[in-house]
């Protein structure tokens, strides 16, 4: 799924670098190249360090099947083999790796074929003027669903839709399917931190699931001692009453709120903190 991330914001980068005076084809040919090409080399070097990460962390749990995490789609599955126990609303939750490889596998098969329509429909592109800038004309480049023969209307309503929105039905799936995988990366990753980075687990959550960043996060956490999550709250607790000179209640294990408790973070706790 990052691959889709990066190649949309390399396209989206180029897209006002790229004029050709008019020569819409050309254009929008040239954005989808570079941005499948240098999205995808980017892709792949993240996946590359990723791996390592996972690698690492697989050697520390005395696993011997740690190559699985360079391996994209896979990878997903094998976050959720390191995490182990998984919890939703305080009830365990068997493979969740496995479900979010599995909506993963689905998004990229729609999103590939996406981006292979796309580039199709770029011979029927259009160029119009929307701004002169002294002798220089600047355009606009779109696809004219006038200029797309009978054959490929399908294709054009799945990709661009016929509304003022842009939004084919193909993309509308694509979205549902993405939203769908969000949810099951936010429970994946939020055990898979609460093992490697407990104090700071709902932050690397957010960052792993909103950004094209979760290989970074594994390398950066491949030396942590995986931890019991209950065990790290029960001796939070303990540290929190011997600072304040009184008991507190349990707090269960399950409790959504755990990463927000009052107890003072010892100075091992900050995530980044073997980078200092």
């Amino acid at each position: 799924m990052n691959f889709f991330q990066w190649s949309s914001l390399i396209r989206m980068l180029v897209d006002t670098a790229l004029t050709a005076d008019g020569d819409a084809v050309f254009v929008l040919r040239s954005e989808w190249l570079l941005g499948v090409v240098i999205g995808g080399a980017i892709f792949l070097g993240l996946t590359v360090l990723g791996g390592f990460g996972l690698l690492k962390m697989a050697k520390n749990q005395g696993r011997r099947d740690g190559f699985l995490g360079f391996i994209p789609i896979v990878n997903t599955w094998y976050v959720g083999v390191l995490a182990g126990e998984t919890k939703v609303f305080g009830k365990k939750m068997k493979r969740a790796g496995l479900y979010a490889a599995l909506l993963e596998g689905v998004c990229v098969a729609v999103g590939i074929f996406g981006l292979v329509l796309e580039l199709m429909l770029t011979s029927y592109a259009q160029a119009e003027v929307y701004l002169e800038v002294g002798s220089r004309s600047l355009y606009t480049y779109y696809i004219d669903p006038q200029l797309v023969p009978d054959g490929l209307q399908w294709a054009y309503g799945a990709v661009y839709g016929y509304t003022a929105l842009n939004i084919g039905w193909l993309m509308g799936v694509s979205d549902l399917l993405a939203i769908a995988f969000v949810v099951f990366e936010c429970i994946l990753y939020t055990a898979f931190f609460r093992k490697y980075n407990p104090r700071s687990a709902i932050a690397m959550t957010a960052l792993a699931v909103l950004f094209p960043v979760r290989e970074i996060l594994f390398f950066c956490f491949r030396n942590r001692t995986p931890m019991d999550y209950g065990e790290y709250l029960r001796k939070r607790r303990e540290a929190y009453a011997r600072a304040y000179g009184y008991n507190v209640p349990p707090t269960p294990e399950d409790s959504p709120f755990g990463d927000f408790s009052d107890s003072k973070p010892k100075q091992d706790d900050e995530p980044f903190d073997e980078f200092k």
